[in-house]
């Protein structure tokens, strides 16, 4: 099946820290989820598919590290 992209303009880093805060819920005892971004903040993108990818990203790396250790996300618009 084809997959329909939708872009919008938006902006990246509000974005991706609601979806991390979103996710909250599923830190271990001492995780935290460190956001960064470089560059430009506004993007045209497929929300949709941009949410599907990170909430998969961060969701294992909180899943598959240890309790204390942090979860690094580090965007770069060129």
């Amino acid at each position: 099946d084809k997959v329909e992209v939708n872009p919008e303009q938006i902006h990246i880093s509000d974005y991706i820290r609601n979806i991390s805060e979103e996710l909250d819920v599923l830190r271990k005892p001492g995780q935290q989820v460190h956001y960064t971004h470089v560059g430009r903040s506004e993007v045209s993108i497929d929300q949709h598919i941009l949410k599907t990818t990170l909430v998969n990203l961060i969701s294992n790396a909180l899943k598959y590290s240890d309790e204390g250790k942090d979860v690094l996300v580090h965007t770069e618009v060129d």
